[in-house]
């Protein structure tokens, strides 16, 4: 789905479904410019850290959204970089209830070649509010894991795991460290700084770019257990794959946006199904040249095709935006309505009778 216009899937009638089932989870944002006390979705959320700290490891200057992780931030002063502690009474006595996805799984794809500071920069901005958002609107559900890999194979990651697909788990901005032993952040982790450490990938690779060949080879290597990416994919997960990239056509064989790339038509279907292996679904996020594209000069007509095979799982944006937390609202509605789709492919409204 493009960019416009908007996704107004709203989920109130599911949430008084629900809605015996305890406090949700409160998530600390601070937003940027207008201080607002709403997330994007509406959900409330503690500002209470609004005006914390949103150093950028990069040395970009961009500020961050201070996502302190996905658990409790309780009005006493409680540790807001706790893991979720979630207390949720049985539903037992409510018709019709829909069973959610079991996890949410967010891949960011990063094209580090020459002259992708800027896009970084805004990237950074904006992915800690996407992510936090996401879980406010699920309130159920209470994993989340967040990666990074990049357009190329990438040269900064320990020895072993530095091919093409392998998570990022250290870049100039030093090791980043997970509480949970992963080569992936979890809800455990405080999201803003494993966020800023993961997405710190600098611009000096490849500029034979193959941002979406990455992300299949990720997704194949974390459900085959691959020591790399192990455990990244949980049963009945929805993977958020978020495609950022300046990449247009050229004559470089290793390269996605060659329009004579032969795998190209068959992306999206290899993509989705290594995540339904285990029962999940997929969605994409495309911030790649098309529409506004005064930062690239063209389009690139393989990416585009590429989130659009997504039909209504596919958001799609220009990485020239100003701002791509406009998108990740879009998106938001994406991941939150598969989540609520995943055992049930006709919610809300039913399938059509034979």
């Amino acid at each position: 789905m493009h960019a416009s216009p908007p996704r107004t899937v709203r989920l109130a009638a599911f949430a008084a479904l629900i809605g015996c089932g305890g406090d949700p989870i409160q998530l600390e944002t601070s937003t940027q410019d207008a201080g607002s006390a709403t997330g994007s979705t509406g959900v409330p959320v503690d500002s209470a850290t609004s005006q914390g700290a949103t150093s950028d490891a990069a040395g970009t200057g961009a500020d961050t959204p201070d996502v302190t992780g996905i658990g409790d931030s309780d009005s006493d002063g409680g540790d807001p970089g706790s893991p979720i502690k979630l207390d949720l009474a049985a539903v037992t006595d409510v018709p019709n209830f829909v069973p959610m996805c079991g996890e949410v799984d967010f891949l960011f794809v990063i094209d580090n070649s020459i002259g992708m500071e800027e896009a970084q920069a805004k990237l950074r901005a904006a992915a800690p509010a996407f992510i936090a958002n996401v879980a406010a609107e699920l309130d159920s559900v209470d994993r989340f894991h967040v990666a990074v890999i990049t357009s190329d194979a990438y040269a900064a990651n320990a020895p072993g795991c530095n091919g093409l697909g392998d998570f990022v788990t250290q870049t100039n901005a030093g090791e980043c460290n997970f509480v949970e032993g992963h080569r992936f952040a979890t809800e455990a982790d405080n999201l803003t700084e494993a966020l800023l450490c993961m997405t710190a990938v600098g611009t000096t690779g490849s500029s034979a770019e193959r941002p979406v060949t990455a992300a299949i080879d990720a997704l194949d290597g974390a459900i085959s257990r691959d020591l790399c990416n192990a455990g990244f994919i949980g049963e009945d997960a929805v993977v958020v794959v978020v495609l950022l990239t300046d990449d247009i056509p050229s004559d470089l064989e290793l390269d996605d946006a060659n329009l004579n790339d032969p795998s190209a038509p068959g992306w999206g279907l290899a993509l989705s199904s290594a995540v339904e292996v285990n029962g999940g679904t997929s969605t994409a996020v495309g911030l790649v040249p098309w529409g506004d594209t005064k930062c690239t000069g063209g389009e690139s007509p393989n990416l585009v095709a590429f989130v659009d095979s997504f039909a209504i799982r596919g958001d799609l944006g220009s990485v020239c935006a100003a701002d791509y937390g406009p998108l990740f609202d879009q998106a938001t509605q994406t991941a939150v309505t598969e989540c609520l789709r995943i055992h049930d492919p006709c919610w809300p409204s039913g399938c059509p009778s034979d």
